[in-house]
């Protein structure tokens, strides 16, 4: 049974026109899944439904005010109810559209300014690359390289420099075994493997065994980038020297109007590329910072020994040297020697200052070896130096009162330099790809009697108390 309202003045035909726009039909898809609107679809709808529903209740209240009988009333009274609440629920749909409306317009707001943001990186990364246009490859493999590195020291621990502090503050409470323990958790990290330092085998147990058990002043005196020039000078000759420019005990003392154009400034007790630094234009050399970082270089936990107990760095007084620039040079030679007899060569070709690309190792034969050491092999031939002869001499010359040291020389324009004696081929912690190559590089090592100087505190504490003896 029909129950609507009917009336004068086309009412029923009315409240038919408004149930027709009270129901809204909505699709259906072959599996009867129920069709989804858009946003936008769904607001413009609901807002013509507030339109159509507030003319049917204006239509409603005139017909209440002309129909006086009961049904009617009872009828058009529940209508207006359900009127009611339909407005009450559209109303509420809208004010959500108008949050969702506010949310998009923020979201707009902040996509604008990011894009504003990313439009001036991207005008100065366009600036850059123009600059980088002019340069040459040289120049282009060198500042790859400096990215490389410069990205190697962010992914560095940031405790990096603090522990260095550490180390060096308790350093007097660590006994010989403590830093026993110490070498044996940097092996398993670097090496994956448990060193024996009482008996070693290979050639980074040894090295380890190196650093803690023999300690020879000569060694620091070698290390020091500053007086091992004399050695070099006295044992082979001045002509093998780097020149020196200029020596001086803080970066405040540095007169840098006095120095060349070009030049190299590092720290006696450095290590690698640490504390070193390549001046090719001094115009274009930031003075004041160069001031603050060379005085950090010689702050005493910047010492080598307190990052990894390499003993012959502990004692040397820190100082600033600055060097000519050596150009022209393609390949260094590290001469692996023991007891003054050069037996295994690495050739590393720089791509980068301080920064070797590859390294190819060699016996004296100079026959490719079959392994790799931190940085792969070179996929062309390197040619045997023609002052191998002289080389090799040089090795000898400088080795003989060692049982083991690294030679490390260049050739720059036909002129051989001796660049630095490494004792402690990185730190004892390379490894060796395949590892039986760690086992070859060690049997020429021939380690010495133990030989400590009781020069601290910690060497005469703890267990070891009765290895502790001056051989």
């Amino acid at each position: 049974m029909d129950r609507r309202p009917r009336g004068r003045d086309g009412y029923g035909e009315m409240s038919a026109r408004w149930r027709a726009s009270w129901t809204v039909s909505r699709p259906r898809t072959s599996r009867s899944r129920p069709f989804v609107r858009s946003r936008s679809e769904r607001g413009l709808t609901s807002l013509r439904i507030v339109r159509a529903a507030t003319v049917s209740l204006g239509i409603l209240l005139s017909c209440i005010c002309c129909h006086r009988t009961p049904i009617e009333t009872r009828h058009q009274l529940n209508l207006l109810d359900r009127l009611k609440t339909r407005l009450r629920q559209l109303l509420r749909s809208k004010l959500g559209i108008s949050k969702d409306v506010t949310r998009l317009d923020s979201r707009a707001s902040r996509l604008s300014s990011s894009l504003s943001q990313a439009s001036d990186r991207l005008s100065r990364v366009n600036g850059r690359v123009d600059a980088l246009k002019g340069l040459t490859l040289p120049e282009i493999r060198i500042l790859k390289r400096t990215v490389e590195r410069l990205q190697q020291r962010v992914d560095k621990p940031a405790f990096y420099d603090q522990f260095r502090m550490f180390t060096y503050i308790v350093d007097r409470e660590f006994s010989l075994e403590q830093k026993k323990w110490f070498i044996e958790k940097q092996c398993m990290r670097a090496l994956k493997y448990f060193p024996n330092l009482d008996d070693p085998e290979t050639f980074n147990e040894k090295t380890n065994w190196y650093k803690l058990y023999y300690q020879d002043p000569l060694i620091t005196a070698c290390i020091d980038k500053y007086k091992f020039k004399d050695y070099v000078a006295e044992t082979v000759g001045e002509r093998y020297v780097i020149p020196l420019i200029g020596v001086w005990e803080s970066g405040r003392a540095i007169d840098f109007d006095a120095l060349p154009e070009k030049f190299v400034i590092k720290s006696n007790w450095g290590s690698g590329s640490r504390h070193v630094q390549l001046v090719r234009d001094k115009n274009a050399l930031n003075v004041d910072e160069m001031r603050l970082r060379t005085s950090s270089w010689i702050q005493p936990w910047e010492n080598v020994y307190y990052h990894t107990f390499d003993w012959g760095y502990k004692d040397i007084e820190p100082r600033i040297i600055a060097e000519e620039l050596i150009e022209g040079k393609e390949f260094e030679y590290k001469f692996f020697c023991f007891d003054g007899e050069p037996a295994f060569i690495t050739v590393a070709r720089d791509s980068a200052p301080g920064v070797p690309n590859t390294y190819n190792n060699y016996d004296m034969d100079w026959n490719l070896l079959p392994f790799t050491r931190r940085k792969k092999n070179a996929q062309y031939p390197i040619p045997k130096p023609e002052l191998f002869d002289e080389l090799v001499e040089i090795c000898r010359k400088l080795s003989a009162p060692f049982p083991h040291v690294r030679v490390d020389l260049c050739i720059a324009e036909g002129r051989i330099l001796v660049e630095e004696l490494t004792f402690y081929t990185t730190s004892g912690f390379g490894r060796f790809d395949p590892t039986e190559w760690d086992h070859t590089f060690g049997e020429p090592f021939i380690l010495p009697e133990k030989r400590i100087l009781d020069h601290s505190d910690a060497y005469s504490r703890g267990p070891l108390e009765s290895e502790l003896t001056l051989q």
